[in-house]
């Protein structure tokens, strides 16, 4: 659902997106589910993506997320928010930037664009740390599971198997932990986060890290990345 009114009822936006979500919630597609099954038998360690791969959110793109925070922000009184939907955007490119040209950073963390939204905007650091904080909540309150891989992966601890999830994403590994375990996702083994690491999986460097951690000279392992490109 695209959102094209920033100054809408949050909790009546997030209802109505739920509502149409359970409405055409597909069912979990067993043969693809099977499928990989049998794929990924000789695997001992796969890895899952987070977003749009186990989780994915009620709206369409990132700044309909950002236009539900600015609504919240609103409701709660905050004069300040609006127009924070296409600020929160402007401040996330010039973090970004700023920190490729400081040090050649490969990612940033959601603290580093709420201080650019300080910087940039003028913003209260009291409204910074209010807004923040709404977005992890809203992040949490947009995301629902996707089935097909909550049963796969389901099945796949049953056989023994070691999950991992990586995400490119710039919010802090708990906040993720939280996405993933509010959704279900509570039976895998290590989540790494590019935030954490400054490292990516766009660049490839982040799977150092990976292997650092799970992998040793006792046992051999081929990791598997599933993403939605494989559906």
């Amino acid at each position: 659902m695209t959102i094209s009114n920033a100054h809408f009822d949050a909790n009546q936006m997030l209802l109505a997106v739920r509502t149409d979500y359970e409405k055409n919630r597909m069912a979990t597609n067993k043969n693809y589910v099977d499928l990989m099954l049998n794929q990924l038998q000789d695997f001992d360690i796969i890895s899952f993506d987070v977003f749009d791969t186990v989780v994915t959110r009620l709206v369409e793109c990132p700044i309909d997320v950002f236009a539900f925070i600015e609504a919240k922000l609103v409701s709660q009184g905050y004069i300040l928010a609006r127009g924070f939907a296409k600020n929160r955007l402007l401040a996330e490119q010039q973090a970004r930037n700023t920190a490729f040209n400081k040090n050649r950073a490969e990612e940033i963390t959601i603290d580093e664009i709420y201080n650019a939204l300080v910087a940039q905007f003028g913003y209260t650091q009291d409204f910074a740390n209010a807004a923040k904080s709404c977005e992890v909540s809203s992040e949490i309150d947009l995301c629902v599971a996707i089935s097909d891989h909550s049963e796969l992966i389901s099945q796949l601890k049953k056989l023994g198997k070691t999950i991992i999830f990586v995400s490119d994403m710039y919010l802090h590994p708990q906040d993720i932990e939280m996405i993933l375990k509010t959704n279900g996702f509570d039976n895998y083994d290590y989540l790494f986060v590019s935030s954490f690491f400054g490292k990516t999986k766009h660049s490839g460097k982040i799977w150092t890290e990976v292997k650092n951690v799970v992998g040793n000279e006792k046992k051999s392992f081929i990791l598997e990345t599933i993403s939605m490109r494989m559906l």
